[in-house]
């Protein structure tokens, strides 16, 4: 009896085990493949532009194919988050809904299409004029709250052994190198020229030229940025400055309130040193941007 129960039980249970068991290790090989749509929308500035992002769980290259266009390579290689921009003013003239889907390809070359995706074109309609003045009152005032804001300068300490004095900075990121994604909001570096006036200081004027690193913190400050300058003034005073500042509050989605540490330390007489603090506004929107 003991003997036929057993036979029976292992014809039973053991090939469903077995599948059980093919069944996980498959699904353990097997990473499910998903995809975020964040952004599918014409621009308000520009309808011809159509601006698509999106994030996956796994990298892929991506291609976006829009029936009524054509294929549009997104990444050719391997990335978790994409940001594309496409020319449809060929439907312009043609208002309505379009679908379009994502290629990717994985690693491996497995071929994933998504779901379709809708946008839509809407009717170009002739703003009246009243509409158009306000359009131009309003980026008026913008423009000039933030030229008003990018004039303001940066206050300050700059403390030695002997003294503390006040200051008055003002720097201006010249050169900045960043990227066009959707998923940062400030450059990876730029390059920067200053000017700090110290109030009855030993070294009152002194004018700078430096280089800033940034590295994004979005989850505990704005930013971090880790930087080198060279300073003179012009009367035999000339040193180097390594810096360290962050942002911990961003205003008009455009300019981030900083506070910046500094040490300033004459290189052939050493008789200048000067640790400064400063509080500022920084905005790269006026500098030269070159995106890769």
């Amino acid at each position: 009896m003991n003997k036929r129960f057993l036979l029976i039980f292992t014809l039973v249970f053991f090939p469903a085990g077995y599948m059980l068991q093919n069944n996980l290790i498959f699904a353990q090989e097997e990473e499910e493949f998903e995809l975020y749509l964040i952004d599918n929308y014409l621009r308000s500035n520009e309808p011809s532009k159509l601006v698509i992002s999106w994030m996956t769980n796994v990298e892929a290259k991506s291609k976006v194919n829009i029936p009524s266009l054509g294929t549009f390579t997104a990444s050719d290689t391997l990335t978790d988050k994409i940001f594309l921009v496409i020319d449809v003013s060929k439907l312009l003239d043609t208002p309505g809904d379009y679908d379009f889907s994502i290629l990717s390809e994985l690693e491996e070359g497995t071929e994933i299409q998504s779901e379709k995706f809708i946008f839509t074109v809407p009717n170009q309609e002739i703003q009246p004029l009243d509409t158009k003045r306000s359009e131009f009152s309003y980026y008026f005032y913008t423009c000039c709250v933030g030229g008003s804001l990018w004039l303001v300068p940066s206050l300050g300490l700059s403390m030695n052994d002997k003294t503390s004095k006040f200051t008055i900075s003002k720097e201006i990121p010249l050169l900045s190198f960043g990227s066009s994604s959707a998923f940062k909001n400030y450059p990876y570096s730029y390059v920067f020229a200053g000017y700090t006036h110290t109030l009855k200081g030993d070294v009152q004027n002194i004018f700078r030229y430096g280089y800033r690193q940034m590295f994004e913190m979005k989850k505990i400050i704005n930013y971090l940025s880790i930087g080198f300058s060279g300073f003179t003034n012009f009367k035999g005073a000339n040193g180097i400055s390594p810096e360290v500042s962050f942002s911990f509050l961003r205003i008009l989605s455009t300019f981030d309130l900083y506070f910046l540490y500094r040490f300033d330390k004459e290189l052939k007489n050493g008789n200048y040193s000067s640790h400064q603090i400063q509080l500022g506004l920084f905005t790269s929107s006026f500098s030269l941007n070159i995106n890769f």
